[in-house]
């Protein structure tokens, strides 16, 4: 009994130690972001992440930096 008791203060013990490291992902310009310099995230239902940053707003789908573009308003080339 005490064997089992000590197992599972173990587990929850080793369990509580993996939780102190959560996975994150950096957004910069190494990754292709036009800036560093973002003002504001967002993201939708459908999981896509809106960043406003000094170069305009981008839609993030997890791979790539596409640009969000109003009618009427000149195309701009990125990087």
């Amino acid at each position: 009994m005490k064997n089992r008791w000590l197992c599972g203060v173990f587990l929850l013990m080793s369990l509580c130690a993996v939780a102190q490291y959560p996975h994150y992902y950096t957004i910069n310009d190494e990754n292709n972001l036009p800036s560093n310099v973002v003002y504001s995230l967002l993201q939708d239902e459908k999981g896509f992440i809106f960043i406003g940053c000094d170069a305009g707003l981008y839609k993030f789908d997890g791979v790539r930096y596409t640009p969000v573009l109003c009618d009427g308003t000149p195309k701009r080339k990125t990087a």
